[in-house]
């Protein structure tokens, strides 16, 4: 495996012939933010017996998929746990050092973990899903009008997953906006070093389910099962807490509280 990719390439096995090569590019990452998060991933096949790559010259550089299209999703690390399971932590997040200094502001410590995922292989790629552990730190059900904290759990299951679609959180501190007819879906904070709206834009072609796990400066996304995760850090300004959501007349939508520990 390549070093020259990142600082922490890593192999996600799912089987003793399939490897995923992670990276950490930095110079590949292309964004109109000062932030540098990045990892992608390239499928390839692995021979753990002779250590070759198959095709042998398969080329590392290109062809990569990002892991985690947020702003803050880096160098992530894997294990297989006791039941079997290939986890996954990555860092939330590599920042310059004014946006650290910033964020840091009157607070003991700024950066922290994504929540453990659980990898899969699928449809050709990556799928990423909570353990189902986490489950059990969930609340009873509650309304919109009854949130009082930022940690929280929200799904969200639009009954046509090919409507416009726009979530806003806290009065504008963070939004997610899905465009059907442009096939793309939108991730927007304010950015607390210059106070301005900052987006990153993945492919999407419809949107079928929303997981979102809240806490209280960050944002995990889960994506149509784990299709697609977006992580980034939100850095709370606005006193009232609330949700908007627009264009999903009909849709199932659960809000759930989540217990500390």
């Amino acid at each position: 495996m390549r070093n020259s990719l990142g600082e922490q390439p890593t192999r996600f096995l799912n089987s003793r012939e399939k490897a995923k090569a992670s990276s950490n590019p930095r110079e590949l990452a292309t964004t109109a933010t000062c932030l540098s998060s990045y990892s992608a991933y390239k499928p390839v096949t692995f021979d753990e017996e002779t250590g070759t790559l198959s095709p042998a010259d398969a080329n590392l550089d290109q062809g990569l998929i990002l892991t985690d299209g947020g702003f803050d999703f880096y160098s992530p690390q894997t294990f297989v746990d006791g039941k079997g399971r290939r986890l996954l932590f990555a860092w939330m997040s590599r920042m310059e050092e004014a946006e650290e200094q910033a964020f840091a502001a009157g607070e003991p410590s700024v950066h922290c973990l994504t929540m453990p995922r659980v990898l899969h292989w699928r449809e050709g790629r990556l799928w990423q899903t909570p353990p189902e552990e986490l489950y059990s730190l969930l609340g009873e059900p509650i309304r919109p009008s009854e949130l009082s904290d930022r940690a929280f759990w929200l799904d969200i299951r639009p009954t046509a997953g090919d409507e416009p679609f726009r979530l806003t959180f806290h009065g504008g501190e963070a939004a997610l906006e899905f465009d059907p007819a442009a096939r793309t879906l939108t991730f927007t904070r304010t950015g607390w070093l210059t106070g301005r709206p900052e987006s990153k834009t993945c492919p999407l072609d419809h949107l079928d389910r929303l997981e979102i796990w809240s806490d209280s400066s960050s944002l995990e996304l889960f994506i149509n099962g784990g299709s697609t995760v977006l992580s980034s850090r939100i850095y709370p300004t606005s006193e009232t807490l609330g949700l908007d959501v627009r264009g999903v007349d009909g849709c199932g939508i659960t809000l759930r509280p989540i217990r500390t520990i």
